[in-house]
């Protein structure tokens, strides 16, 4: 097994996206206005956070780029419509990561196309780093003040992790000291320059799931948890580690640096986040759910989401407004929805 490109897979929808059943609410409004412009790739929106402040959104469309919204949702414009890179951004985007330290710096991952951007200024202008192709998460040494440590998950590609030590220029491949028959190591986790945290878990058969450790940069890797997490894991403010589980319900999470891992139940399925009083936060099948013991319990949130089984979910703190997003098969005219309530 080697770092290159295996045979690409389309995306796993479930009918109910591709179909486009109608909403069941209608406290969730629709926000999708033109975002992604008259053409979507497949998959459509595959991706929407917030900016730093709580104030913006920032969406990716598959094959149409970024797009940035600051009245939620009301209208939306494309990033890096300037410089030598504008247009470029045609994959599907994954993950984008700000800077702690500068929310106008952040980086943009993407598969099915370039894999990794960075911007320095907000979104105006981008440059490519590196010449890496489909790409899942991208996590960064945020304890380096240079931010030279990056690591890259490759998308649906076993033992492929890849690093770079020079800021994303250069690269180099650690998914080969992975053990063999290990799943797709797509999401890594990046605690200091010496420590990180990778899943190996998808849809591959006859290869073995579980999350893999190294406090040496790579050269050794412990598995520290039989369970394949998905996505990207949350480092919560007081330094707990939550992870969502794989095709199904609960969560796993360390209070050690992910030395070891505890399995919660719960009806969440979705990436956690944290929001700005520290609850936690993640998507059911059918609604969104909030915890404040640390994911030991789980209540909903708001009305009945307005399809089954959304893709992903952001908050904006500016205007306490919860954003939910579903991929599609193709354009559709209701892939982002926003519901504002007081905070939790």
């Amino acid at each position: 097994m080697n770092c290159k490109t295996l045979i690409p897979l389309l995306l796993l929808l479930t009918s109910a996206q591709v179909r486009g059943a109608e909403p069941s609410e209608e406290t969730w409004r629709n926000i999708t206005q033109q975002v992604g412009g008259e053409r979507w790739g497949y998959a459509g929106v595959t991706y929407v956070t917030a900016a730093p402040d709580g104030s913006s959104l920032l969406a990716g469309v598959s094959a149409a780029g970024l797009w940035r919204s600051t009245d939620t949702g009301g209208t939306w414009k494309r990033l890096g419509a300037a410089g030598p890179e504008a247009g470029s951004i045609g994959h599907r985007t994954y993950s984008i990561r700000f800077d702690p330290r500068d929310a106008k710096r952040f980086w943009v991952s993407g598969n099915y196309g370039p894999g990794l951007f960075e911007t320095r200024d907000d979104g105006q202008t981008f440059r490519r780093l590196g010449n890496l192709q489909h790409l899942d998460l991208v996590a960064i040494d945020f304890t380096d003040p240079e931010r030279k440590t990056f690591l890259a998950g490759q998308h649906e590609q076993a033992r492929s992790l890849m690093r770079s030590k020079d800021g994303g220029v250069t690269w180099d491949c650690l998914g080969l000291a992975l053990p063999e028959q290990t799943n797709f190591s797509t999401d890594p986790l990046v605690l200091d320059g010496q420590t990180y945290l990778i899943n190996c878990a998808g849809w591959k058969r006859g290869l073995a799931w579980g999350l893999y450790r190294t406090a040496d940069g790579g050269s050794s890797w412990t598995k520290v948890a039989s369970e394949g997490p998905f996505g990207p894991a949350l480092v919560h403010p007081d330094g707990t580690l939550y992870w969502a589980i794989t095709w199904t319900y609960g969560m796993l999470k360390s209070t050690d640096r992910g030395l070891t891992w505890k399995k919660l139940p719960g009806p969440v399925t979705s990436p956690p986040q944290a929001l700005p009083d520290g609850t936690l936060g993640s998507l059911g099948d059918e609604r969104l759910y909030i915890s404040k013991d640390g994911a030991q319990s789980w209540q909903p949130l708001g009305p009945k989401l307005p399809y089954k089984k959304m893709t992903g979910w952001t908050y904006l703190s500016a205007s306490k407004t919860f954003v939910v997003w579903r991929m599609s098969g193709k354009r559709v005219e209701d892939a982002i929805f926003a519901w504002t309530a007081d905070a939790p």
